[in-house]
């Protein structure tokens, strides 16, 4: 084994170790994101089981978004503008 040989292996080990650390510290992030979908339970009447999978996760992803359920719940008002100029 010659010295880039081992230079690379050497790399290989470290970029490694960085991936694995890495990965650790997401691990909290991803626990984070799973309450945070439980922060928004479905409306009184809101027929869960019958619902796409699919379209529910968007929906609570969007709700995180905004800021969470309480903030939504909290909005009074709502405005924006139309480049720039047009307030609505």
């Amino acid at each position: 084994m010659n010295y880039f040989h081992y230079i690379a292996a050497k790399g290989q080990k470290a970029a490694r170790i960085r991936g694995h650390l890495l990965g650790l510290m997401l691990l909290p992030l991803m626990a984070v994101g799973q309450t945070a979908t439980e922060a928004n339970p479905p409306a009184p009447g809101f027929d869960l089981a019958g619902s796409d999978s699919r379209a529910v996760r968007i929906a609570d992803e969007v709700m995180q978004a905004l800021g969470g359920r309480t903030a939504w719940d909290n909005t009074r008002y709502i405005t924006w503008k139309f480049f720039g100029k047009r307030r609505h």
